[in-house]
């Protein structure tokens, strides 16, 4: 009688440990979606970061470049009278934020989302994705620009058509005013663009990372299937609302605790270290450095947290629509795993 109660204890926790090895595999509550995205990023931070840190530059530096190169062109001019000399400024100012500032900025989001995404799979499926996936970071990095750039380079565009309309503003000839609502029309149809691609980024495509690198499928493959799993269902709704309210608030507290850090740094570095240093070119250059630090440091704290969310609810679409949890044990029970053994 006893080996009989040891065999059925035995085949017990041969059931407990194979749910308890994927805890965080199956649907989530919509308002739990936030604090388990919140719960794994915590997680995995001291992993996130090394990882993100020079995907976390090259946005930063794409955003300062266009913040202090390509938007301060499209308000200086070296010739006032001359159009000509204005458009072709304007042209070089946006064709070095489209070809420098933007791919910058995209690159980093998208290696750092590749990390997110791997690391967080990774624990919600109780193993390491690194053999379960083909896709490499080059190969991401540069399918998952089409989908970012998208959705991102409308709304810059409609912006840079603003500013140049106000290039033409105060202007009484007929090509000036021409110019003028041609392009306060173009920016109005770019906005107008840009809110739709803003609201697919964060409806349709806020799985697309998950799919192409989980899945490995293709740009037109991936849109497809974010379609099918992020179409908004009466009893599975898509929660959009609270994806944009963590971004937003995550956002504002990087931009409050950067402010922060550097009043407290700037102050003690004046205290502490020697004038002497911030004398000359190099010093101006260090000065500047100090000054941004903070900014990147908030910036690449974050900065992940757009692939955990992501990934996040990938699983709970999946598991929600397509039973994924329930098709992961019923292959480990008939293939028989060492998890399983005792309940072939």
């Amino acid at each position: 009688m006893e080996p009989m109660v040891r065999e059925s204890s035995n085949r017990v926790e041969g059931r407990a440990q194979l749910r308890e090895r994927r805890p965080y595999l199956a649907p989530v509550k919509v308002d739990a979606i936030n604090e388990r995205s919140l719960m794994l990023f915590r997680r995995l931070i001291t992993r996130l970061l090394p990882e993100t840190f020079l995907p976390a530059c090259s946005t930063f530096v794409g955003i300062t470049f266009l913040f202090l190169v390509v938007v301060p062109r499209l308000f200086v001019t070296s010739n006032v009278s001359d159009l000509r000399v204005q458009a072709v400024e304007v042209s070089v100012a946006l064709a070095a934020g489209v070809l420098i500032a933007a791919p910058l900025m995209l690159a980093g989001l998208a290696g750092a989302t590749f990390f997110a995404v791997r690391h967080v799979a990774g624990v919600i499926l109780g193993e390491t994705v690194h053999a379960s996936t083909k896709v490499t970071l080059p190969q991401f990095v540069f399918a998952y620009l089409r989908p970012l750039a998208v959705a991102m380079l409308p709304p810059f565009a409609a912006v840079a058509a603003f500013f140049g309309a106000n290039a033409f503003t105060g202007k009484d000839d007929p090509l000036s005013s021409t110019l003028f609502f041609l392009a306060m029309i173009v920016g109005s149809f770019l906005s107008f663009w840009g809110l739709i691609s803003l609201g697919q980024l964060f409806g349709s495509r806020l799985v697309m990372a998950p799919v192409m690198l989980l899945e490995g499928k293709g740009f037109r493959e991936a849109t497809d299937r974010c379609k099918f799993l992020m179409k908004d269902r009466l009893a599975h709704q898509v929660p959009v609302a609270n994806v944009v309210s963590l971004i937003v608030t995550s956002g504002l507290v990087a931009l409050l605790l950067s402010g922060s850090l550097g009043t407290v740094l700037s102050m003690m570095f004046e205290i502490t270290l020697p004038p002497a240093l911030f004398n000359g070119p190099l010093g101006d250059l260090f000065s500047r450095f100090l000054t941004v630090l903070p900014s990147l440091f908030c910036f690449w704290a974050v900065m992940p947290l757009w692939g955990v969310i992501g990934t996040v609810i990938y699983f709970d679409r999946v598991c929600r629509l397509e039973a994924y949890d329930i098709r992961i044990m019923a292959e480990e029970l008939r293939e028989g795993g060492h998890r399983t053994r005792l309940l072939r």
